[in-house]
């Protein structure tokens, strides 16, 4: 009797585990083409042998759910609230409907039916996928930009009321962090949140103070005002363009000042107006006319600041804004003027336009300044003034060297 009973329960263990197996067959080993696998759970709902279809507008609901309403941006004590519609946000239905359905069929035959069970028997819960469109984010924040943004500042070097060089220090600039704030939105919504805070990058100025100091630009070396005729407004408006490429230029040690490098060529495009220069001996009117003024005054500077002249041509005929043999004329891409910074240290080169003068000047350390005179030689015929001049470095009042640095010869007007 007992030996009945036990195989009658060895019978019925048999069957049932035998329907187990079958079902596992038949429910988690063998998947239909569309369906996806037992166990699997989006934003917790089950969607075992449910289509990708139904997933697809189970997700069309929750986007359309979670997407409703207000979200706050806030950064300390400011707070912004923006409709979540506004800023982008799209759920990636495809790449959540493919995770689900990936799941046991994507790998060999052995792996896929061991993912499967495994899933069945302990369940997978994929996480939904947010994108945020980051054009219409950086569109929704645009007033929040105005009012956290800010722009960095260059510490420069500036002139005091007394004439004295010092610098002003550098200004930090700041700006949203948008790939953060872009996964912050994303986290958000995730978590069913509804502020975040507003990520900030800190954005350092190319040049601080400190940069500046280590130049040790802190004295003038000399300076050369010329004047103007205030009325002729084409000309001066072209002086005042070449004038502010030269302002505040540094130049290092050693280096070659060229004119042309820095201002450029004139056109009408950048500003410049006709007026009168000097062509073979004759005035006509050209696009720049005046710069000459601006490449002599920086001439007669570099002169007096006993920098090394290494290219400088005379016009053909005098000029009325500095004595004979002190002019320089510029051509783009044909006369240059150029010099070296032979002063034993860095300079900065300041052009500065009033009402009507020019007025350069170059500053340096203290050790580069010198005590330089210009002196004029001139030899009259009854066709030309030939002007030699003649650079002289003092020392105590005394000449302790001297040199010639032109000699041309001007048409008597």
């Amino acid at each position: 009797m007992k030996k009945k009973l036990l195989l009658s329960v060895a019978s019925i263990i048999v069957f049932l585990g035998g329907t187990v197996i079958v079902t596992l067959v038949l429910n988690v080993v063998f998947l239909e083409e569309e369906t996806i696998a037992p166990g699997v759970k989006v934003y917790g709902k089950d969607f075992s042998r449910n289509t990708r279809a139904e997933l697809s507008n189970y997700l069309l609901q929750v986007e359309a759910e979670l997407i409703q309403g207000d979200i706050k941006l806030k950064y300390q004590e400011h707070q912004w609230v923006l409709n979540k519609k506004d800023l982008g946000y799209a759920m990636n239905s495809a790449k959540v409907t493919g995770s689900a359905y990936e799941i046991g069929r994507n790998d060999s035959a052995t792996i896929n039916v061991k993912k499967r069970i495994k899933t069945w028997y302990k369940g997978a819960d994929i996480p939904l996928a947010w994108e945020i469109n980051q054009d219409k984010m950086i569109k929704a924040i645009d007033a929040i930009k105005g009012e956290l943004e800010k722009l960095p500042e260059d510490a420069q070097f500036y002139l005091t009321e007394t004439g004295e060089i010092a610098i002003k220090s550098e200004v930090i600039g700041r700006r949203i962090d948008l790939n953060n704030l872009q996964q912050n939105l994303i986290n958000a919504v995730e978590k069913n949140s509804d502020y975040i805070e507003v990520p900030l990058i800190t954005v350092i100025p190319s040049t601080i103070e400190r940069d500046l100091k280590a130049l040790e630009i802190n004295t003038k070396l000399a300076s050369k005002t010329t004047e103007f005729d205030s009325s002729n407004s084409a000309r001066i408006n072209n002086i005042i363009i070449a004038a502010e490429k030269i302002n505040k230029y540094l130049l290092f040690e050693d280096d070659i000042f060229s004119f042309n490098e820095i201002v450029g060529s004139q056109s009408r495009d950048k500003g410049y107006q006709k007026a009168p220069i000097i062509v073979d001996g004759e005035f006509v009117d050209a696009v720049g006319g005046g710069i000459c003024q601006v490449s002599t005054t920086i001439y007669n500077t570099a002169l007096l600041s006993g920098l090394e002249i290494v290219e400088r041509t005379p016009h053909s005929l005098p000029v009325s804004y500095v004595d004979l043999g002190l002019d320089a004329a510029v051509y783009y891409d044909y006369l240059d003027l150029k010099f070296k910074n032979n002063s034993g240290g860095n300079i900065l080169v300041t052009a500065m336009v009033n009402k009507s003068n020019l007025k350069v000047s170059m500053y340096g350390k203290k050790d580069s300044l010198q005590d330089v005179i210009l002196e004029q030689e001139a030899i009259k015929d009854s066709e030309y003034h030939q002007v030699k001049v003649v650079r002289k470095f003092l020392n105590d009042g005394e000449v302790i060297s001297k040199e010639e640095v032109s000699n041309d010869k001007y048409p008597i007007q």
